[in-house]
């Protein structure tokens, strides 16, 4: 819902940016060129538009290059990716939004995390059950659960990001102590990790 949300403080009511370089495939790059506000955006200068390649290497500074990777996630307006982020010392994965690690990956989570030295993965619910009232399958999300199940030996190599505010990893309790001793990092406010 609200991922590019946040583009709207880039425009002339708060900011008023000029020539920001918004990186999308080509389906976003459509998406903001045919729907307003991003139309305007794009045509007063605020942004420009920078079309991607999946499983292409990005040289973003001299330090840093992006591989975007598609992964399945909904799919209503347009695709979704997840990205190797290579500095001068470290590879990160970084997949905050995936419906699944099961299917529709060209490549196996598990290969994936082996080939980086740190993968910050989806964990938006930790259960089935977080959502009282609504079917989850509606919002989809491979669970915290499901995670640990997968992702078995790799524990490590994890830190665990976009936490809905109903996941209980979200706050101290038992599930959040049962994740660190398995291993898994879990994201909090304002953390970094080098490159």
């Amino acid at each position: 819902m609200g991922h590019y949300i946040g583009l709207y403080q880039f425009g002339k009511e708060v900011m008023n940016r000029k020539n920001l370089s918004i990186y999308g495939t080509d389906r976003v790059c459509q998406f903001f060129g045919r729907n307003e506000p991003w139309t305007s955006f794009i045509n007063q200068g605020n942004f420009q538009m920078q079309p991607i390649e999946p499983d292409r290497m990005i040289k973003l500074s001299e330090n840093v290059s992006i591989k975007p990777l598609l992964v399945p996630h909904r799919g209503e307006y347009s695709d979704t990716v997840a990205y190797y982020v290579k500095g001068p010392n470290k590879t990160i994965f970084y997949c905050p939004d995936v419906d699944t690690w099961h299917k529709g990956w060209s490549i196996h989570i598990t290969d994936v995390i082996n080939s980086v030295d740190r993968a910050f993965l989806d964990s938006t619910f930790f259960s089935g059950d977080e959502l009282p009232g609504r079917n989850i399958n509606d919002v989809p999300h491979p669970t915290t659960v499901d995670t640990i199940k997968t992702l078995n030996g790799l524990e490590n190599k994890v830190t665990l990001i976009h936490l809905n505010h109903t996941n209980p990893l979200y706050r101290d309790g038992k599930e959040r102590e049962q994740c660190v001793k398995l291993g898994f990092d879990i994201t909090q406010q304002g953390s970094t990790w080098q490159l």
